[in-house]
Order: structure tokens, then sequence, then C-alpha cells
């Protein structure tokens, strides 16, 4: 099982330490399992048999803790009702009343990794829409779609689009020459240096341009995706919402497993299917209903569509043109006078 991480909240007050907990949830996009704890006993007992990733503890409760605990020596921010930050010997010190945005953002900057594997993915949803494309189903256009949508939006927004298909030929057919051009196999590798400003002076330089949309040519074996885990990929899109130049990011979502992580990420899912095949409908509600149950963000709009399918020949230039001029252009268009995203 992959361990997303795990963040504890121990504060007196319950509504806040749930409010809190929700907004870490809801606004920072965190697939990380988030516990609550309002009694010194309860806490004590859990620290005793877990690793807290990060813990946020209300000041009156430092000097009544007695367990000895790995969860005790990192990543502690104290909740006090003081309204200087600062850091002391019990871990960095947050006002307690701020907001939880101000919170999470010095819970952001100063986490540091402590757990071999495990990191906590940060996504700022604020700075940027992330829109998914997912569907159970195979060969029901959810690819031709993603990449309509995507050139659609980015008549009138900046846009960068990505897939995480294995095998993907998407690159050689929106791609000119694609043999000689950077993928995401690339950026991967860029990315991994750990370093944001190697990211950002090196994704222009594997990014390219379909019409008006940034495209990020994907990998026709993928093995670098592959060796991914939904952290790392959240990750991923967080180094591209760090560069600040994107006011929505298109996923096409591919086989991703486990898929929901990435999509509690998204403002808006499009889940693509087929009409007519009683199976396919049966599958698409089943995976419909489950999704459901697990993005608890209430925010999160889920689309079920229904895309013509695009005869792809062997002519790049009619493939775009299919997209942007002829009967998924009309589909895309008509989708979005009804719903905004």
């Amino acid at each position: 099982m992959l361990n997303y991480g795990l963040i504890a909240i121990f504060d007196n007050d319950a509504d806040y330490a749930n409010s809190l907990a929700d907004f870490f949830r809801l606004k920072g996009g965190i697939s990380s399992e988030i516990v609550v704890f309002t009694r010194i006993d309860s806490f004590e007992e859990y620290a005793k048999k877990h690793t807290f990733d990060i813990l946020l503890i209300n000041e009156e409760f430092i000097p009544t803790v007695t367990v000895e605990s790995e969860s005790l020596q990192h990543n502690i921010f104290t909740l006090c009702e003081r309204k200087t930050i600062y850091e002391d010997n019990a871990g960095i010190c947050l006002f307690k009343y701020t907001s939880a945005e101000e919170v999470l953002r010095q819970v952001m900057a100063n986490y540091k990794p402590v757990v071999p594997g495990v990191t906590i993915p940060f996504v700022d949803k604020q700075k940027s829409k992330i829109v998914g494309i997912y569907s159970p189903l195979n060969r029901c256009g959810k690819t031709s779609f993603a990449l309509a949508l995507a050139m659609q939006i980015s008549l009138t927004s900046s846009c960068i689009f990505l897939s995480f298909d294995d095998f993907s030929t998407l690159g050689s057919i929106a791609c000119d020459n694609y043999t000689q051009v950077k993928t995401l196999d690339d950026l991967l590798y860029y990315f991994a240096q750990q370093s944001s400003e190697i990211f950002d002076s090196k994704l222009l330089s594997v990014v390219k341009k379909v019409q008006h949309l940034d495209f990020i040519p994907p990998s026709e074996q993928s093995c670098a995706i592959g060796e991914m885990n939904s952290s790392e990929r959240i990750l991923f899109i967080q180094g591209l919402i760090n560069t600040g130049r994107y006011d929505y990011i298109f996923v096409d979502m591919g086989a991703t497993s486990p898929v929901y992580p990435l999509l509690q990420l998204c403002h808006k899912i499009y889940v693509p299917t087929l009409d007519g095949d009683a199976y396919s409908d049966l599958k698409v509600k089943h995976f419909m209903a489950s999704l459901g149950n697990t993005t608890s963000d209430s925010k999160i709009s889920i689309e079920r569509v229904s895309p013509p399918v695009i005869n792809y020949n062997s002519h790049n230039s009619e493939y775009i043109y299919a997209l942007t001029s002829g009967e998924m252009a009309q589909y895309v268009t008509s989708l979005l006078h009804n719903i905004d995203i």
C-alpha cells in the first residue's frame, strides 16, 4: 500500500481543529490522511503506534505531552495565541487565529520530509485550475476530447496539457519531427533534480505549441511515468503550478492507479463514455458512484460526457483540424456554453 503521509491536528477546540483539517483537504490538495485530536490521552495513545509527518498542536498541550515518539521530533507547528511567527524548541509557532490559508502556507513553506519515501504533496489550487479527464473505458475518445477541450480554453486563457497515458501516440500525432523532440520523460528527469529553478527553466525547452496550447509531448514508452506513484504525480503538477504561467492545467489521467488522489485535486473532472453500450454504461455508473464517495470536496464538479469519435489518419494537420473545426470542436464549444470551468 502506498503511504501518502499522516498529518495530525491537536487542539482543544474541536470545531477549529476539524475546520482546519477540512481546509487542508479541500484547499490544499492534500491526499494524505489527516487525524484530529482534542484530548491528551487519545493523542498519546495514537502517537505510540504512528509516526506523524506533520503535527499541529495547541501550545497549552506542549508541557503535558509525555509520550516519547519520533512523531514529536520533526515538523511540529505550535498553534499559539501570539501573532508573531517564530521558531523555538517546540517547533515553529503559528498564530492560531490567522486565516486557515495562512496556516497552510506556513506549513507548506516550512515542511521538510523526514520519512524516506514519504512526501506530503501540497497543491495550491488557488493559483491554477486543474481539469482532469479520466474514464474507466478504453477507446472512448478520451484523449481527443481532452486535447480539443484544452485547445478551446487556450484561446482565451493560458493552458498546458499533459498526459499520463502509457505508450501514448499523441505526441507523434500532434508534433512534427516527434523523434527529435523532448518529452515528458525528459521533464520528469529535470523535476527529479529537486530544483524549482532547473524545472522552470527546462519546462520551456520541452513544451511545444499546438496552436495556442502549451503541450508536453508524452513519451511513447513512459517508463518514468510507470514508476511514479500518486504523490509524485501530484508534486509534479505542483511544479507546473509553481511556475505561475498557467490559468489551467489539463491532465489526461491515462490508466493512473490509484486515480482518486489525483482526481481530488481537480476543479473539474470530465468522464468520457460511450453511447449505446450497456456494459460500458454500467461500468461508468459504478465508477461515478465510487468517485462521489471518494472525493470529499463538494466543490469538485464531475461531468459525464459522450464526445464524438475522431478517426485519425496519417495527416497530423487533419487531426488537429478535426479537433478545432470539426464535430469535436462543435461538441466542446456547446459543452462550454453550458458549463463554467
